[in-house]
């Protein structure tokens, strides 16, 4: 099994597993209800080559990935695409953001 990494985030608690694909890296996050751990959604956090900063994203270490999953879900504005997921039982697949240097 690979290695979860917990974190909180906003009101959500998280778990992240490194999942990979041929084109970039990307995480796997199961957001889970702060309250009572109730799972809510399953997001998949992706880099590609035609996302901006993708090269940059490419170095980055599991935990500073994992530092800017938890910067996008504790902003509040996924909050509604989760909830339309969450109605339709989607996985969402959001692009990791590249830090503004």
């Amino acid at each position: 099994m690979k290695d979860q990494i917990n974190f909180v985030a906003g009101p959500y608690r998280c778990v992240a597993v490194r999942c990979d694909r041929p084109w970039g890296h990307g995480l796997r996050v199961s957001v889970h209800n702060g309250r009572n751990h109730d799972l809510l959604n399953t997001v998949r956090f992706a880099c590609h080559p035609e996302f901006a900063g993708y090269d940059q994203l490419q170095t980055m270490s599991t935990e500073q990935l994992i530092s800017l999953a938890q910067a996008q879900l504790g902003s509040g504005l996924l909050d509604e695409n989760l909830a339309k997921a969450r109605a339709g039982g989607l996985t969402l697949i959001i692009r990791f953001e590249a830090p503004i240097s």
